[in-house]
């Protein structure tokens, strides 16, 4: 099985420039005799298991790094990487009269012989009418000629003669063109003011300093100052990106190595300051800091972008028929699976989700395959950095195209971006009680509608009661009428009548029958408020408003309930007195009137005079008639003045109903003018949503379509100026009955119509300039996956199946990329993908290569799926016909041949900042 797989590219520790016992200046490693002092030096690396590579230094010389290269063929050294870095000395000198001193770092897998022949060969010094080559023969030649001491020792000769050797700059750069050499090789600077470049303060040689620096990959320094420079910022962080490209050929990434000379500054760095490198150690990971020049490199004490172990999935092991028995080992940062169509990419992304996380279904449509996703993941161990396997971890899961779904409109008008924003302001305290707040009023102006709209039915009711009822009685008028007539009618009859002896006083006694009556009407009319008051003294001034204090705590919730209660004790006894004392007053009244009317009715002229009257029986026929009509048009005009109250009740009941309609309007105004706020550079506003074809869709359901008026209302279109006079005409008319309802009531059509709330709080994105609104399907997924990422407080690991497939290109480019190096440095990705820009771009630390076993691509031990994961550095190609297709080459070989524009991304991504070797 594959036995290969790698957490990628992970931060080390690099020292890239340390000398060795022997070397040509100034050695003081001493201890001993020579292979005495050679062990201890050997031991001293060996011991010191922070440093991954050391950059083997000499002066125009790799004879001691390939010494200790032959000591790790032995089984020594074993700890460390070694690079040969050949120190040179080039002209012209610094201010302190001292050459500059140049790094060329060549890579371990470029042949020695190429070294001596293209490189060490074509370095030549003119002396005193000889030319000298940098080797070793013509270097001890140069020093004796230089003391003019042909019996000179060689070692002391070797030595002055590397002394005295320096080379220029354009000899240098054209020894490098050489095409054996490309690719092969990386040009440091030291940038001391002693022996670097900056050390060359002659305005006349500027372009000479500005020459070197081009000629630069790496620039020996470990001051922040240069740091800041050479990654194209000035001191106040200010980008001059394009002035450092301009002058300098490209940003420069800035390491240290302790430069030691002696067993006393081996790995010594002033204030601990490592040069810490993201790469696998070696030559081509040691490239990437040219490449990525401020995210692969970093100088400083503690290591880079360490994250907490329990949001760090460590690996994940597979011991099952389909996968066999392998380990997959995932990178802190960011992971990127690929593969050829059906290569187990989704698979393997699927299977670690559903393990941390069964609830998660690998592709939510599609059961069958989720089925098959539960049987794999059965077996699957996952392992936690914090040492925890299969244990409760929170992940973050998106499926393929679960991000755009999210940007759908629904048919309210809005989307799960909504519900998406709507969640992160619940995290925002003072936004999440503005909702809340809004939500209870939602609730509580239904109710208060839906309460305001019943009375207006009953109001309702009760005037065509009222109306029904008076027209049963008769017209007002014709009554008025025979009134008149009756009343003429008796008053000829009276006069014809004699009243005698015992009665000469007519007039006193019609106006006593007129008392009686007058006091009757009194009785009658204090009866009836009477009843009213009985009915109003039950009636409930207090309502329970326990539904509204679920959200308070049980100590407040307890100490209002408590003072609501006393309140209402309170009110609904003083309420009572009142009314009983009302009605109180209202029965003696008609206790008196009762009493006054017994008196006029014992009175001897009432008593004569209404016998009288009796006798005659045409009189007592009208009359008993006059009072029928009277009473038909005393209850008229009582209803009238009822009726008419309860319009002006009813027209008060609609002018409250369309204002606590308008509320959820003008509520949802306020809050929207609240909401806004922002992170980085995505800005979140709110705004106010109308759905009025909604409304227009519930009264096509309610009109009934024969009626021209409910047929015009059923079909508007209209804007929010419009809106709120329509409602008023459509109100009015169904009340008039304009507008006839199908097979409901009119109370349920109300309902219907006015409960409901047509206003929903939206939010739009700004980002990069752009409204959400304005923006493409692609950039809109985008910004989705901002939002569910960038406002989410969890660190968790975050796993994203082919997020391209809901992005178009250009979001992917501009956007995806940038976002990923970004979220990678805060939280672990683990994402699949078919896109090179989204695996070079982002530049992925770990590159993990799916393979489904076939003819053509057979995996280890044939099992069906197979996976093999390294750093984008990882290159080789291994032609044996017994490797499996993963091993048969390396991750970025495997990019270029899966990834269609594989090898343009890597183009892309290596002369970004200048870098043309």
């Amino acid at each position: 099985m594959i036995n290969r797989n790698t957490y990628g590219s992970e931060w080390r520790k690099w020292d890239l420039h340390i000398h060795t016992p022997d070397t040509a200046k100034n050695d003081n490693f001493s201890g001993g005799n020579k292979n005495q002092i050679w062990e201890k030096y050997v031991e001293t690396i060996e011991n010191n298991k922070d440093i991954a590579v050391l950059g083997i230094t000499d002066y125009f010389s790799i004879e001691n790094y390939l010494k200790l290269k032959d000591l790790q063929k032995e089984g020594r050294l074993n700890n460390v990487y070694l690079l040969p870095n050949v120190e040179l000395r080039i002209i012209p000198v610094t201010t302190s009269e001292t050459p500059i001193n140049m790094h060329i770092l060549f890579s371990p897998d470029l042949d020695m012989d190429i070294i001596e022949r293209d490189f060490f060969s074509q370095l030549t010094f003119k002396y005193s009418g000889s030319t000298y080559r940098c080797i070793k023969k013509d270097l001890i030649n140069l020093g004796k000629t230089f003391k003019n001491n042909q019996n000179l020792n060689d070692v002391v000769a070797y030595r002055e003669g590397i002394n005295q050797f320096v080379v220029s700059v354009d000899s240098i750069k054209k020894i490098l063109k050489q095409d054996s050499l490309k690719g092969f090789f990386l040009v440091g600077v030291s940038n001391s003011s002693r022996d670097g470049n900056s050390g060359i303060q002659d305005s006349a040689l500027c372009a000479t300093r500005r020459e070197i620096y081009r000629m630069a990959d790496i620039i020996f320094s470990a001051n922040p100052k240069d740091i800041q420079f050479f990654l194209g910022k000035d001191n106040s962080g200010k980008s001059i990106e394009q002035t450092i490209i301009s002058d300098y050929g490209g940003l420069k990434p800035c390491v240290r190595g302790c430069d030691a000379h002696s067993f006393e500054n081996m790995f010594k760095f002033d204030s601990n300051r490592y040069t810490w490198i993201k790469a696998s150690p070696s030559f081509e990971g040691l490239k990437q800091i040219v490449y990525e020049p401020e995210t692969r490199v970093k100088i400083q004490e503690n290591k880079p972008e360490e994250k907490v172990d329990y949001h760090i999935i460590d690996s994940i092991c597979f011991d099952n028929q389909e996968m066999g028995k392998q380990e997959i080992f995932f990178n802190q940062n960011l992971n990127t699976i690929i593969g050829g169509r059906s290569s187990g990419k989704s698979v393997l992304i699927g299977c670690l989700a559903h393990k941390v996380d069964p609830s998660i279904e690998a592709k939510p449509d599609n059961p069958e395959y989720n089925k098959m996703i539960d049987e794999f993941a059965k077996e699957l161990v996952v392992n936690w950095r914090d040492k925890q396997q299969n244990s409760d971890h929170k992940i973050t899961y998106f499926s393929q195209s679960q991000i755009s779904n999210l940007c759908r409109k629904r048919e309210d008008g809005l989307s799960s971006i909504d519900d998406i924003i709507t969640k992160i302001i619940q995290n925002e305290n003072d936004y999440r009680i503005l909702l809340d707040k809004y939500n209870s009023f939602k609730i509580d102006n239904e109710s208060k509608i839906r309460g305001l709209i019943t009375n207006f039915i009953l109001t309702r009711d009760k005037i065509n009661k009222i109306s029904s009822q008076m027209q049963d009685i008769g017209n007002k008028q014709g009554i008025k009428n025979e009134i008149y007539k009756i009343e003429n009618e008796i008053h000829e009859i009276k006069e014809s009548l004699s009243y005698g002896s015992d009665i000469d006083n007519k007039e006193e006694y019609e106006n006593k029958k007129k008392l009686l009556k007058e006091n009757k009407g009194l009785i009658d009319q204090n009866s009836s408020d009477i009843s009213q008051l009985e009915l109003l003294r039950d009636h409930r001034i207090f309502f329970d408003i326990d539904g509204l204090l679920g959200k308070l705590s049980n100590k407040q919730r307890i100490a209002i309930l408590d003072y609501y209660s006393e309140l209402r004790k309170k009110t609904g006894s003083d309420w009572l007195n009142y009314i009983n004392s009302i009605i109180k007053s209202l029965t003696d009244r008609n206790r008196n009137l009762e009493k006054g009317n017994d008196e006029i009715i014992n009175n001897s002229i009432y008593i004569k005079g209404k016998e009288l009257e009796s006798e005659n029986l045409l009189l007592t026929e009208k009359e008993k008639l006059l009072e029928q009509e009277q009473n038909k048009l005393n209850q008229i005009e009582d209803w009238e003045k009822v009726r008419q109250s309860l319009i002006e009740e009813k027209n008060k009941q609609k002018s409250e109903i369309l204002c606590t309609f308008k509320e959820y309007y003008s509520r949802v105004q306020e809050v929207v003018n609240l909401i806004h706020f922002s992170k980085d550079d995505v800005e979140i506003s709110s705004l106010v949503i109308n759905n009025y074809k909604k409304f227009f869709d519930i009264a096509k359901d309610l009109f009934n379509m024969k009626s021209g008026v409910g047929n015009k209302y059923s079909q508007l279109e209209c804007d929010e100026t419009a809106f709120w006079s329509i409602v008023e005409q459509i109100f009015e008319k169904i009340d008039s009955e304009e507008i006839l309802i199908k097979a409901s009531k009119i109370q349920q059509a109300y309902l219907s119509l006015y409960a409901e709330n047509y206003f929903n709080i939206s939010f739009d994105v700004k980002y990069d300039g752009d409204q959400l609104s304005q923006m493409s399907e692609g950039k809109k997924a985008f910004i989705v996956l901002r939002l569910l990422l960038d406002f989410d407080d969890s660190n968790c690991p975050i796993l994203i199946d082919q997020p391209e497939d809901d992005l178009d290109n250009r979001a992917i480019y501009d956007d995806l990329v940038k976002y990923l190096r970004n979220k990678k440095q805060i939280r672990q990705i683990i994402l699949v993908t078919h896109n090179p820009n989204i695996v070079v771009g982002a530049d992925a630390e770990l590159v993990i290569v799916a393979n489904q076993n076939g003819v053509n691509n057979r995996n280890t031990d044939n099992v069906k799926f197979q996976y093999y994961g390294n750093s984008l550095e990882d290159t080789f190609k291994n032609d044996d016909e017994n490797t499996s297709f993963l091993l048969s080459r390396g991750i970025r070989e495997h990019i270029c041949d899966i990834l269609e524009g594989g090898k343009r991304a890597f183009e892309i991504r290596e002369k970004k900042y200048g870098y043309k070797n």
